[in-house]
């Protein structure tokens, strides 16, 4: 059935038709991604976030002459167009001449928050801990360089940041000498006058995440080791929740134990997940015992969910896990994990897994979980597990020789089928850094560093649900919005009502043309398509 579009909107769409149409910068082509930056120099160590506006944010490392890490940030739309300055906009020049960890956070105006060791940019000075503020239009709020959280010689790393969501208070923690500080500012900038210090005695004691957990609450993941040195000594799994004063909420103070039986690896930094609820979630591996990768979640009240750390595989003779990524489902209560796993005792053949674990501790893919690489000898490096309909994306890069790589990505669905094997980036050449969200609109955002040392460009793409890259196609009919065949009244009023609400993040309906946008090109699109039928 042919219906007719009424003059008024036939007219509107002339005046519309003037405006400039948004040109997708999403790709499907894997030796081509999306350029965030490839100034001379490295462009490294990216991270990823995506804002409920559908937004992505993308922070890294720029070593451009005439030298030090920059501090940048990028945002691009929901089709992949950069928003800001060509290369990102700059959140402090540096002159360090190394890295460590920095952290990116956003709140739920789409803020962003960068925290990063700071040294005024004046080589040799002593680093100090910054943060900066930056609004959606890409204006620094905090000043020039950020808010200035510490002072004095001693060494301060690693900072990590988040936002509590009751308030706004903007909460930054990092690694000092055999402890953790925590300092939080308001949403203003203004910090507290004081930080908290984490320690226990002279043990070793590092941050390893920081996360909001509830409007008013963040959780604290750290390490502690059973002597002072951070090299020798075996290295636990502690967590701690804090309000936003600054008060312990668990355990009168005493920390909960995740994990103490044998040791995590020297210079690991596990991630926490929200769980949604108050409480938090690890995945993690050991460099001990049954050397296994393990789901442990924390529940809001402290209390450990599972009596023991639930590992991610039965009994496999002669093979080790050597990592482990996790996500969380909210809504069905299910664990997914991905894990390089290796043989032993001699490491050589590598493979990589994926399981899904229900609220029961019960492994729901198996004992050997799902082969997502086959054992062989390219090694498997930065695997990620994401949240994706129906099921989990996972994510990592394959060595090809001792310098180069490509990216590579699955899908499984819940009923441990593999949906699809993706290539990201086939362009054999040094990777770094893979970092990874799921954008509001169900597709996954990767960013990683590729090409020699030295002359590393920093590298973005999308990969949408069903395993394809760039934008998806555009329906047959863009006038049936409603998919139900035929173009009539309903199609009209349905996309009517999704163009007033205009944000495809939220209904996508009325992004006829699957740009990641609803703006007049989509109103163009849809009344010549409807006028003309289908």
């Amino acid at each position: 059935m042919t219906a007719f579009a009424p003059a008024f909107l036939l007219a509107a769409a002339g005046l519309l038709a003037s405006g400039p149409a948004a040109m997708a910068q999403w790709t499907n082509d894997t030796s081509t991604n999306l350029v965030i930056n490839n100034n001379s120099g490295d462009q490294v160590q990216p991270k990823v976030v995506c804002t409920s506006s559908g937004r992505t944010l993308i922070a890294f490392f720029d070593n451009s002459p005439p030298g030090g890490y920059d501090v940048r940030l990028q945002s691009l739309d929901a089709a992949g167009n950069p928003e800001w300055a060509i290369g990102g906009i700059l959140i402090a020049d540096r002159a360090v001449s190394s890295t460590v960890d920095y952290d990116l956070a956003v709140d739920a105006q789409g803020n962003a928050y960068v925290t990063y060791n700071d040294d005024g940019g004046v080589g040799g000075t002593s680093q100090q801990i910054a943060v900066q503020k930056v609004s959606p239009a890409g204006q620094k709020l905090w000043g020039d360089r950020g808010v200035t959280l510490t002072s004095g010689t001693t060494a301060k790393n690693n900072p990590k940041v988040t936002v509590l969501s009751g308030d706004g208070t903007v909460v930054v923690g990092w690694i000092g000498q055999n402890n953790f500080s925590v300092r939080t500012l308001t949403s203003e900038g203004v910090p507290a006058a004081t930080s908290i210090t984490v320690n226990d005695g002279t043990l070793y004691v590092a941050l390893s995440d920081l996360k909001a957990v509830s409007p008013t609450e963040y959780m604290a993941l750290y390490i502690r080791g059973t002597t002072a040195s951070a090299i020798t000594s075996a290295k636990a799994l502690y967590s701690q929740k804090f309000n936003a004063a600054g008060v312990a909420q668990w355990n009168g103070g005493a920390p909960v134990i995740i994990f103490n039986t044998s040791s995590v690896q020297n210079g690991y930094f596990p991630s926490l997940v929200p769980d949604g609820s108050g409480g938090g979630i690890v995945g993690f591996y050991e460099n001990g015992g049954s050397r296994n990768s393990y789901v442990q979640h924390v529940l809001s009240s402290g209390t450990r969910r599972f009596a023991t750390p639930v590992a991610t595989t039965g009994a496999t003779a002669n093979l080790i896990r050597i990592s482990c990524s996790v996500a969380y489902d909210v809504a069905t209560d299910q664990y997914y994990t991905v894990s390089e796993q290796s043989s032993s005792p001699t490491q050589g053949s590598y493979s990589v897994i994926a399981q899904k674990i229900d609220g029961n501790g019960q492994r729901m893919w198996g004992d050997g979980g799902i082969v997502l690489q086959s054992p062989g000898t390219r090694q498997p490096s930065f695997t990620q597990a994401r949240l994706r309909a129906g099921g989990m994306y996972a994510f990592g890069f394959l060595l090809s020789s001792a310098t180069t790589a490509d990216v590579v990505s699955w899908g499984i669905d819940d009923d441990a089928n593999i949906a699809f094997s993706t290539p990201i980036n086939t362009t054999f050449s040094g990777k770094s850094r893979l970092a990874s969200a799921v954008h509001p609109s169900g597709y996954a955002v990767l960013a990683f560093g590729s090409g020699s040392s030295g002359n590393t460009d920093l590298l973005a793409q999308n990969l949408n649900a069903n395993g394809t890259l760039g934008l998806p196609a555009a329906p047959a009919c863009l006038a049936d919005t409603n998919g139900d065949g035929s173009v009539d009244g309903g199609d009209f009023i349905a996309f009517i009502n999704s163009f007033a609400i205009g944000d495809a993040s939220v209904d996508p309906l009325a992004d006829v043309i699957v740009d990641g946008t609803i703006d007049g090109s989509d109103f163009i699109a849809f009344i010549n398509a409807f006028g003309a039928g289908c």
